[in-house]
């Protein structure tokens, strides 16, 4: 059963029903105080787009990155069985743009040593 939640935009009180209809808050100050019609608390309700329904819509950062960018199997041959020799040509020749804080490198490339 779905719950509703209500906030009055005067006194602050809360309620909650399973009916979408908006109750009239009498809590107001005093016996002449007008009512006044409570409104829908979304915040309490927890209404909005979870991640996972945003990852079920478009895809992990590394499925996103995948779509565009190369992966090792790309460049995998006879001369070249894991791919890391032509990621490693493939990250010389293209780097990212300037002033990129967080670029993303595709695919593994062994560390060289020197």
């Amino acid at each position: 059963m779905a719950a509703y939640c209500f906030r009055c935009p005067t006194c602050g009180m809360t309620a909650t029903q399973s009916v979408r209809t908006e109750p009239a808050c009498d809590h107001n100050e005093g016996p002449q105080a007008p009512r006044s019609i409570m409104v829908r608390d979304y915040r309490a309700e927890a209404v909005g787009i979870g991640a996972g329904v945003r990852v079920s819509r478009a895809g992990t950062m590394k499925d996103q990155r995948e779509l565009f960018l190369p992966t090792n199997r790309d460049f995998a041959g006879n001369g070249d069985p894991d791919g890391t020799k032509g990621m490693r040509e493939w990250r010389e020749n293209n780097a990212p743009a300037d002033g990129n804080s967080k670029p993303s490198w595709p695919g593994q490339v062994d560390k060289k040593v020197w």
